[in-house]
């Protein structure tokens, strides 16, 4: 079985970035929320981690490496080791602070 996301699977796999709530909650997803849990813990997400991060306000996180801003449940999001990571409660913070949104999640 082919594991490289193509076609509808990649659209599915995109969506998932973007489709976490403020609270940090699988939610909004067309499929349910346990199938979009299920899509972001495929993907690797740490589910725990976004909430935790979004109850502590943080819905961004950059890489001061980078120079990049995802949303928590990215892939790029989540290869930032703690040394290099900052986390950001908007969008126009991370900018302010001179971060560029990440091209995959486009937060």
């Amino acid at each position: 079985m082919n594991q490289t996301a193509t076609g509808p699977d990649r659209i599915a796999a995109e969506l998932a970035a973007d489709l976490v709530q403020a609270d940090g909650a699988a939610g909004g997803y067309v499929f349910g929320t346990p199938r979009k849990e299920a899509l972001l813990r495929h993907e690797g997400a740490n589910l725990d981690e976004v909430r935790d991060l979004a109850a502590a306000g943080t819905r961004y996180l950059a890489s001061d490496t980078t120079g990049v801003v995802c949303f928590p449940s990215c892939r790029n999001a989540r290869r930032i080791t703690s040394a290099h990571r900052r986390g950001f409660a908007s969008l126009a913070a991370a900018g302010r602070s001179g971060f560029r949104p990440c091209l995959h999640c486009q937060p």
